[in-house]
């Protein structure tokens, strides 16, 4: 049976093929509820103050919640790119298909074809994904009439 425990800190090669296709996700949730706790607690202060929070103070605290995922995202994006990548690497040895990054796990077995298909579903949303959304963010229509600033995560100004 392939992926014993080898190179993974006693870990096998699946688990940790996991690992990572769950970070993402995992990271958005727990920046989230971050972002709503902070949030309320925004809220709240500012009605201790007889104050409103405005617009432009909810809609400047979104967009740095935007920033700090693209952030955490840009930097994993190495990683869970080769990770990703790696499930479908398989090489020939003796007339049968081994994965790269494991030779005790054969290729093509339906486990093995399992996490092929997570792999794509991984490729198309990290290595493609990740790219698109700083785009999609440098591209977002800049608020208060001022300019851009140099680099898709450069704060608007306002």
């Amino acid at each position: 049976m392939g992926g014993e425990r080898t190179q993974y800190g006693g870990m096998d090669y699946y688990s940790v093929f996991l690992m990572y296709a769950l970070f993402p996700p995992v990271l958005l949730t727990v920046t989230w509820l971050t972002y709503l706790v902070v949030l309320r607690l925004l809220i709240r202060k500012k009605r201790r103050l007889s104050e409103e929070l405005t617009a432009r103070e909810r809609s400047r605290f979104q967009s740095h919640f935007v920033k700090t995922v693209l952030v955490l995202l840009f930097l994993a994006y190495p990683s869970l790119s080769a990770k990703m990548l790696s499930v479908l690497n398989c090489k020939e040895l003796h007339g049968s298909w081994y994965l790269q990054d494991d030779l005790s796990i054969a290729c093509y077995t339906p486990t093995h074809t399992f996490y092929q298909l997570l792999g794509v579903v991984g490729v198309l949303l990290f290595p493609i994904g990740i790219p698109l959304a700083f785009l999609g963010e440098s591209s977002s229509p800049v608020p208060c009439g001022k300019e851009r600033a140099r680099g898709p995560l450069s704060g608007s100004g306002c």
